[in-house]
């Protein structure tokens, strides 16, 4: 379970990775400050939003239970279709605004790359077998540490290259998605 809860976080972490190179190539002033900053926002995000997923998951397990795989299934493959598709532009990513807009902005972002980490926490049961509420928190805080982990490299290796982006690590993250995706199918 821990093993498959790391890369599912590596695979939910790209898209805040790639937001987290993005922010760090357009820092001027604080990099520490800002590392910081979007890896707490990022890791957090991504680390709570299974837990709302998979207790949004639990309310309506026993209308689901007979075909859960099939579900996880079809949004692993879902999510991993379209972080391959979002991760082909990164010419309309937003950009860092300074001062107390900062905070809303790093915010928004987060929230917006952890919308699929709420998806993924329904199929926790189904893709992790985490069951019980210990499994799911240790699932969920491997995820916002590897998103943590991964912006806060990210944000620097982004300031350090302050280049144009021509490779995004969605691809990536999609591609794990849609493999974890059709091993659950395969084995049931």
């Amino acid at each position: 379970m821990i093993v498959a809860a790391l890369l599912l976080g590596t695979a939910l972490a790209a898209d805040a990775l790639t937001l987290s190179i993005v922010c760090g190539s357009r820092e001027q002033k604080s990099v520490q400050k800002g590392a910081l900053l979007t890896a707490l926002f990022f890791g957090g995000f991504q680390g709570i939003m299974p837990i709302i997923g998979w207790s949004i998951g639990r309310v309506g397990s026993r209308w689901v239970q007979s075909f859960d795989q099939y579900i996880a299934c079809g949004i692993l493959l879902f999510l991993g279709i379209k972080m391959m598709l979002d991760g082909r532009s990164l010419r309309d990513l937003p950009s860092l605004e300074s001062g107390r807009h900062r905070l809303r902005q790093t915010a928004a972002m987060a929230f917006a790359t952890s919308i699929d980490a709420l998806t993924a926490g329904i199929a926790f049961p189904s893709v992790l077998g985490a069951q019980a509420i210990g499994d799911v928190l240790l699932c969920a805080g491997l995820i916002g540490g590897v998103t943590f982990l991964f912006c806060l490299g990210g944000f620097f290796c982004g300031h350090l290259l302050q280049k144009a982006l021509r490779f995004s690590p969605s691809l990536i993250g999609g591609a794990i998605l849609i493999l974890i995706g059709l091993r659950l199918l395969i084995t049931g």
